[in-house]
């Protein structure tokens, strides 16, 4: 009778959940009119058939709805994985201890109203606790499971892991497909085929609509000149794009479609409550203060063994102005206040022309090098664009605001290294520099008409 009881009272959280993500992402009407086919997914998939006709179950549900809009209070740190596949003769092996294909740390901080996120190369050269010897950081979940990749990820990063969430290596397929697809602008052709892993990528070049075995396609895609590395930015430019598909109010009757596919394809150690908790405190949040980061390295390569080796000054820079609450974090430092306090030489800058006109990169440059900075290089954008953006490609915020200030105009700030892989920031020039440059020196001839008329 017991057990009966409480697997009942499971279905009726099943559903509850489902109905308050709806009413609190997109309110009450819009749970209201999708909560026959919540209740639908439930039945599909139990033995007990259940609807909502009891007045304590719908108690539940509001005491459930209060606790999850409640504040987030506390700072939570979870180790998100992708899980790779193992196989055997050709033959994949199921639940067997795989290296991860993707690690990224979430620092989710509610007195900053920020979400941190530090995406960790899967080649990344780390020393695995107990076995005293170095090997690739994706090894971990396969030597250790869970356990060992958060204890490896938490003595990266000084802080301590809360939470682990790993999603299954074909999760992505169908959650975009119910979505409706997701726009990527595919920076360049992507070939690839793996009759084992059953993987085929044929992804064109452009601006399109990706369905979910195209966008998995191009989440997984590594085999260019830079390999994981590529992945990794890839990925985030991926997340970028789904925070955006995610606002759209046309995916609202669509949640629960998307409850149950992503209940069949995630592993956690977190409550449903939680996680809702952690949904509301993130719908809140203002777009830029979803950050992402790489954690900063170089190409290394050992005993013909190819490595992510840290940048270990770099990295201590990220630490000190992303994760302040690490243990490695510089409690001492001072904070950029005013202008004069930066060294402007410190950081270098590729500029990329995103317009139609002609050599307006290298007019930019010479325009910031006149103000101090350091221009690395100087090229064409794979992405046009009207409005300048400046990518934070290292993670370095605070002088990046000064380099906004010396640009005089509105422009996007990125947090996400989707950029040039060697420098600190990419500045994606549009139209609206350009014309910022013409009436500058309309102004300074202006200038000089007045003082020869004087004259």
């Amino acid at each position: 009778m017991l057990k009966k009881k409480s697997k009942k009272n499971k279905i009726i959280f099943r559903v509850i959940f489902s109905l308050i993500f709806i009413s609190l992402s997109w309110g009450l009407g819009i749970a209201l009119a999708t909560a026959n086919s919540v209740i639908n997914i439930i039945n599909d998939s139990s033995d007990e058939k259940f609807s909502i006709t009891s007045i304590s179950d719908i108690k539940k549900a509001v005491n459930t709805i209060q606790e999850i809009r409640n504040p987030l209070e506390e700072t939570l740190n979870i180790l998100v994985m992708g899980s790779d596949i193992s196989y055997y003769r050709g033959k994949v092996i199921e639940d067997a201890p795989t290296r991860t294909d993707t690690m990224i740390f979430v620092n989710i901080n509610p007195s900053k109203k920020q979400i941190n996120m530090l995406s960790i190369p899967r080649d990344t050269r780390i020393l695995i606790p107990g076995k005293n010897y170095y090997d690739k950081i994706n090894s971990a979940y396969a030597i250790g499971g869970e356990q060992l990749a958060r204890q490896v990820v938490s003595n990266l990063v000084g802080m301590p892991i809360h939470h682990y969430v790993i999603l299954k290596v074909n999760a992505l397929i169908n959650i975009i497909d119910i979505l409706g697809g997701i726009e990527i602008d595919v920076e360049k052709d992507m070939k690839y085929k793996d009759d084992t892993a059953k993987l085929y990528i044929d992804l064109k070049k452009g601006k399109q609509l990706l369905d979910g075995k195209k966008a998995h396609a191009y989440v997984r895609f590594r085999h260019d000149e830079i390999g994981d590395i590529g992945r990794v930015q890839r990925q985030q430019k991926f997340i970028n794009a789904l925070t955006l598909k995610l606002m759209n109010p046309t995916i609202f009757t669509k949640i629960p479609e998307l409850v149950k596919e992503v209940k069949k394809n995630l592993i956690t150690d977190m409550s449903y409550s939680k996680m809702l908790k952690i949904a509301y405190f993130a719908k809140n949040l203002e777009r830029e203060n979803i950050k992402m980061v790489m954690l900063p390295g170089e190409f290394y390569n050992r005993h013909g063994i190819s490595y992510w080796k840290i940048d270990e000054y770099n990295f201590k820079e990220l630490i000190n102005e992303r994760f302040p609450e690490s243990i490695y974090a510089d409690k001492n430092i001072d904070n950029i206040n005013n202008f004069s306090d930066i060294e402007k030489r410190k950081y270098k800058i590729t500029v990329l022309n995103g317009s139609d006109i002609p050599r307006l990169a290298a007019k930019t440059s010479r325009y910031l090098r006149d103000n101090g900075w350091i221009v690395w290089s100087v090229g064409e954008s794979k992405e046009k664009v009207n409005k300048t953006k400046i990518i934070i490609q290292t993670g370095k915020e605070k002088p990046a605001q000064f380099l906004k200030n010396d640009l005089q105009i509105p422009v996007e700030l990125v947090n996400a290294s989707i950029g040039d892989l060697y420098t600190d920031y990419t500045i994606i020039v549009g139209k609206d520099f350009s014309d910022y440059l013409i009436s500058k020196q309309e102004q300074i001839i202006d200038v000089s008409s007045n003082k020869l008329r004087k004259n």
